[in-house]
């Protein structure tokens, strides 16, 4: 899978500036994660996963609605 569009919702856009996640690093996650889980059906006609990645010593979770190139991004953290 390689997401090419991505769509936040606004309660991702709220915790992506809280916690100062740039767009390429949440591409990055989505794109070329270290794991990736399926939760449940989404509401788009996708699954909605939680990827987890390592970047620069932090481990970022980006949960996300994905369906074929597209991804919702639901929410993103560094988990501590």
């Amino acid at each position: 899978m390689h997401v090419k569009k991505l769509h936040f919702t606004a309660h991702a856009k709220q915790r992506q500036s809280e916690r100062e996640l740039s767009e390429q690093k949440i591409r990055d996650v989505v794109n070329y994660p270290d794991i990736k889980k399926q939760v449940k059906r989404g509401s788009e006609g996708g699954f909605i996963y939680k990827f987890t990645k390592t970047i620069e010593d932090k481990v970022l979770v980006v949960v996300a609605e994905v369906r074929k190139d597209t991804a919702w991004i639901l929410t993103g953290y560094e988990k501590v």
